[in-house]
Parts: C-alpha cells; sequence; structure tokens
C-alpha cells in the first residue's frame, strides 16, 4: 500500500490531493498497525514508510500544503514569504489555470492577426515568428503528454495520447500549420500558405471549447454537442442518398454538358442550398429561352420534371428529415 501511495506521489506531483492520499494512507495504516497490536516491526516498518512519505512531500517543489507527522516540530515546516507567495498563490491550480488561458486567449489574437495579414513578401512578420514559439512549446507539451504516459510501450503511449479528440485536433491543428509554414517562404504558394494559416486559426478556436469542461453548465452543454453530432452524422448519410439523387436527376436534365469537374459542382451544389431554402428561381417569366431555374430550355419537358423533382425533394430533405432529426435531439 505504501508503494502505491509513494508511485502516486512521484508521478502525480502536480495534484496535492493525490499527494494528501499518500501520506493518509501511511498514517491509516500505523493506526491500523497499533489498533490490533500487530508485532514490532510491523509496526516500526509503517511508522518509518509514513516518515518517509512526509518527508518526499515536503522535498518536493509543488507541494504547497503544511502536512507534518507527529515525529516532526512545526519549525521544520517554515518557508520563507517569497516561498510561501510562490506556492500558496502562483503555483495553485486555479492561477495556473487563468494564466494559460489567458496566455491562449493571447495566442488566439496573434493567429487571428497573422491570418488576416496580406502577405506579399515572403518574409515572415515578428507577429509570425511569436506565433511560431508558441506552437513550438505547444508541439513540446504534446510530445511530453506522449513520452509520460504510464504505458510501457512507446505504441501503447501513443494510442493512450490519441485516444483523446481534443488531442487529434492538437495534432492536425499543428500538421497544418507547419504546412503552412514551409508554404510560406515560397512565392508562388504564399497564396495557398495565407489559406492554411485562415483554417488553421479555425481550429485554433474551436479547440477553446475544451476551456469550457470546467464550467459546469457550459461543459455539459459541450458534452451534449458532441454526441447531437454523432446523432446527426448518421442521418446525414441518409440526406447525402437523397441528395445526390436529386442532383444527378436534376443536373441531367437541366445542364446537359461535357465531361468536366462542373458535372459534379452542379450535383452538389444546387441540392444541398435548396435545403435551406435556396431554390434558385431567379428568370424572367418573359424569356422564353430560359427555364426557370436560369439554365437554357432544351426542350418543353425538362422544366415540369425538374419542379417534380424539386418538390419531391424538399418534402423529403427538409420536411422530413430534418424535422426528424430536430425531434431527435428533442
Amino acid at each position: 500500500m505504501f508503494k502505491m501511495a509513494k508511485y502516486v506521489w512521484r508521478f502525480e506531483e502536480e495534484s496535492l490531493l493525490k499527494s494528501f492520499f499518500g501520506f493518509t494512507i501511511a498514517s491509516y495504516l500505523v493506526e491500523m498497525s497499533k489498533k490490533f497490536d500487530l508485532p514490532d516491526d510491523v509496526t516500526i516498518d509503517l511508522i518509518s514508510n509514513k516518515v518517509d512519505t512526509s518527508k518526499l512531500m515536503k522535498s518536493n517543489s509543488a507541494f504547497y500544503g503544511s502536512i507534518t507527522s507527529p515525529q516532526e516540530t512545526p519549525t521544520e515546516m517554515k518557508l520563507s514569504p517569497f516561498k510561501k507567495m510562490w506556492l500558496f498563490y502562483f503555483n495553485t491550480p486555479v492561477v495556473k489555470f487563468m494564466s494559460n488561458l489567458f496566455g491562449y486567449l493571447i495566442f488566439l489574437v496573434f493567429f487571428g492577426y497573422v491570418a488576416m495579414l496580406k502577405k506579399d513578401t515572403t518574409k515572415p512578420s515578428i507577429a509570425e515568428w511569436i506565433l511560431v514559439v508558441y506552437i513550438g512549446s505547444l508541439t513540446i507539451e504534446e510530445l511530453r503528454q506522449v513520452i509520460q504516459d504510464e504505458a510501457l510501450t512507446a505504441k501503447t503511449k501513443f494510442l493512450n495520447w490519441w485516444s483523446s479528440y481534443w488531442n487529434r485536433l492538437d495534432a492536425a491543428a499543428l500538421i497544418v500549420f507547419y504546412v503552412a509554414l514551409a508554404l510560406r517562404f515560397s512565392q508562388t504558394t504564399l497564396p495557398a500558405a495565407h489559406v492554411l494559416y485562415a483554417i488553421d486559426a479555425g481550429m485554433w478556436v474551436i479547440r477553446l471549447l475544451n476551456v469550457f469542461y470546467v464550467d459546469i453548465a457550459l461543459g455539459l452543454y459541450v458534452i451534449t454537442i458532441s454526441r447531437m453530432f454523432k446523432d446527426m452524422i448518421n442521418f446525414l448519410l441518409i440526406l447525402f442518398v437523397f441528395l445526390v439523387a436529386y442532383g444527378i436527376s436534376t443536373a441531367s436534365i437541366l445542364v446537359p454538358q461535357d465531361a468536366g469537374f462542373d458535372m459534379i459542382i452542379n450535383v452538389f451544389f444546387h441540392p444541398y442550398f435548396n435545403i435551406y431554402g435556396e431554390l434558385f428561381v431567379d428568370r424572367d417569366p418573359g424569356d422564353g429561352n430560359k427555364t426557370r431555374f436560369g439554365t437554357p430550355k432544351t426542350n418543353n419537358y425538362s422544366e415540369p420534371i425538374a419542379w417534380v423533382l424539386l418538390g419531391c425533394y424538399i418534402l423529403i430533405a427538409n420536411v422530413l428529415l430534418l424535422n426528424l432529426l430536430i425531434a431527435n435531439f428533442k
């Protein structure tokens, strides 16, 4: 039991609760040995373990309590005023959390500034170099989390780290940033770097949701949204089937064309925005050469068929599936 408490303290030294837990276990074992009249050698060994635990807690710089054993005098725990201020204020979890939060907000301001800043030359600005330093520190922190995992093998360490969705988001954001930074130094790839900076900035802003877990109300909303998103994926798969079916049918009827990438755009573009009420009905009724959808009129029956397909699609996608999704969320 003492070895377990000692292990918890050594590898989780940032937690006051765990350190106090180790000391409490040692004290409890000493009391039980005296209560049940265990052999003297067992009692002496437990008392020695209790003293060792207390010394280990005192020697650790992250400890900020005044836990003493009966064998220790209060004078041994005296600290200087500066030491008390450092241990009891600057090293407390609340101050650490707030410092990390404000630092992250400043980082987001810098990143937003860099992402929106017009980039005419391949020479990075001072704000970009500050951003590189901050991203580098975040990379080191992610590596530290992997290395200090309690798993025995490197593969298991990585899998434990990868099991967190936030760590996956961190990894994706770091990769996008380093790719953008590599493209930043070439004039030909500078526009691509600017786009990647913009996407990466949005990813880091989304990462701010992790901070809301500390609040009992906001944290619950974040968890609820994540579960709702998983449920929404199933409905989107069904919706995708009807979207493609309608897109292929209407694109084939209204816009016959040569093979090309525009065919794919026509299949997905109009059906997707039809869900939100954009019907793309913009033709002048007096123009007999175009359909109501603004496409060239090739025959007399293409437009009526397209209207029937649009009505069925809106009925299924917008009325049935989306309302079913809302009802499921409720």
